[in-house]
């Protein structure tokens, strides 16, 4: 077997980018003979790694498979090939998609997790479809130096994060209001916020940041004396996304969805304590869980001009966050479970797993 793999992974730092670039290198150390090709979807500097960029040289001649990692919009069929199409879903129900007529063209299917692959059945997909989770670099995981700016403003506070897209899915109001609630001024515990939003600057992010904090204050009615979160904008590097969970304690991320959440699965291997929803990927690894409910959510802009409105999402029990948050301030559980549970996703350890699949259902 031969595959020619296709992707847009010359996204910057996306975590598109970095999907497609890990499972690459999961298939090299698995021992597959993998050919990685990239289209450009935007003007973001290329971050590529070095061995990705060895196996490029390798010619396309006599591959017999295409592995599609990307937005199914994208895929094509071609007669020549075994054609895999791998991606990635948030929502329980994409049935009005276009999604679902692009994935039906494929072979066969891949999802990252049991929850995408109940969501692609039931939204109508009728090929083969497979979950196989996202490889890790685990070896990235190691020790990091804290970033200054946090470290000189929280005083050695608890420090609760939150890592996300300035957009309602990744349901930052909702940390906001549980930190507000359940914590008084007093208490030695503060928020950190990496946020930001395609298409606006850093400062016009901050700004818009610091206006919902206040907002959210105020609607709760609770006193102007709280320190005000330390708001981080600026596009930070992949080694300075680590140090940011060196610095910080506990990762909350209560998203309405979620395929697969890089942020949470570095925190555990870097030894964080999370928190998460218990909705997508999250469903198959994250260790503590807050309970969700359905809810169709209009406003969620995941793909714009994509998603229809429609889709189900999952909206986090607000009361439960608040009574986890405060268990977690008070009590620091063992940190090497996460980080076995992140080894899990080991390159040469999925990528196995993928070429089992793959050799298996290739006809």
């Amino acid at each position: 077997m031969k595959i020619l793999l296709l992707s847009s992974y010359e996204e910057g730092i996306s975590a598109w980018s970095r999907a497609a670039q890990n499972m690459c290198r999961a298939l090299d150390a698995a021992g597959a003979n993998v050919v990685p090709r990239s289209y450009k979807l935007n003007t973001s500097q290329p971050n590529v790694h070095e061995r990705v960029r060895e196996l490029e040289a390798g010619s396309e001649e006599g591959c017999d498979t295409i592995l599609h990692i990307g937005l199914p919009h994208h895929y094509s069929w071609d007669y020549r090939f075994f054609n895999v199409g791998y991606f990635f879903t948030e929502s329980q129900n994409f049935s009005s998609s276009a999604w679902v007529s692009h994935c039906n063209l494929m072979d066969m299917v891949l999802v990252p997790n049991q929850y995408a692959a109940v969501a692609a059945v039931d939204s109508g997909i009728t090929v083969p479809v497979k979950v196989c989770p996202v490889p890790l670099d685990t070896e990235l995981y190691k020790d990091y130096e804290p970033l200054e700016q946090i470290k000189n403003a929280t005083f050695g506070d608890y420090l609760f994060y939150f890592i996300g897209d300035f957009g309602l899915r990744k349901a930052l109001p909702t940390v906001l209001k549980a930190f507000y609630t359940e914590f008084s001024k007093n208490e030695p515990v503060n928020l950190v916020i990496k946020t930001n939003k395609f298409g606006m600057s850093e400062k016009e992010v901050e700004q818009m940041t610091l206006r919902m904090v206040n907002e959210i204050k105020q609607g709760l009615r609770v006193s102007a004396e709280y320190s005000d979160p330390v708001i981080i904008t600026e596009e930070l590097s992949q080694e300075d996304l680590f140090r940011l969970h060196a610095t910080c304690d506990c990762l909350v991320s209560p998203s309405y969805g979620e395929a697969w959440g890089f942020n949470v699965l570095d925190a555990m291997g870097l030894k964080n304590s999370v928190i998460t929803s218990d909705t997508g990927g999250f469903k198959d690894y994250s260790p503590l869980k807050v309970k969700s409910y359905p809810s169709q959510a209009f406003n969620i802009e995941s793909f714009p001009g994509l998603m229809t409105g429609h889709e189900t999402w999952e909206c986090v029990d607000q009361q439960q966050l608040m009574k986890t948050m405060r268990v977690c301030s008070e009590w620091e559980g063992s940190v090497s479970t996460n980080k076995n549970i992140a080894c899990d996703y080991d390159l040469e350890k999925v990528g196995k797993q993928l070429l089992k699949i793959l050799e298996k259902e290739k006809p």
